[in-house]
């Protein structure tokens, strides 16, 4: 998951939700532990002061590109209804890679109505 906020039309992400300890990956499908990420955005929505927020989900296309796949905007466009995400306008960030995942690109779409694009981003690695 991918936590943050919105300032000023700007999306700040501060914080990367993992999948979760009891969570359940293949090659084409994943499944997280929903409870432990749903306890995880809690804790951090609270230590925020109840600014840092749900933007978003973020995976890997290993071997492929940063393109949305049809399964993605699916989830995207479920995610923007979804009520208990409270995101009308999820981002989803794809991470592809070929042979090593710290040579990949990264890219942020959003889904603003029924329409997708890319997110400009500025990335800034923090220690």
């Amino acid at each position: 998951m991918l936590l943050g906020y919105r300032n000023d039309g700007a999306i700040v992400i501060t914080d990367v939700v993992g999948p979760g300890p009891a969570a359940r990956h293949g090659r084409f499908t994943f499944r997280p532990d929903a409870q432990w990420q749903q306890g995880q955005v809690a804790k951090t929505y609270a230590a925020s002061g109840r600014t840092t927020t749900y933007l978003g989900d973020w995976h890997t296309h290993p071997g492929g590109s940063t393109t949305l796949s049809r399964r993605d905007i699916r989830t995207l466009r479920g995610i923007s209804r979804a009520k208990g995400a409270r995101q009308p306008q999820p981002l989803m960030a794809v991470l592809a890679f070929d042979d090593d995942p710290q040579d990949g690109r990264l890219v942020v779409w959003e889904l603003p109505g029924r329409y997708r694009r890319p997110v400009p981003c500025r990335l800034q690695v923090m220690h």
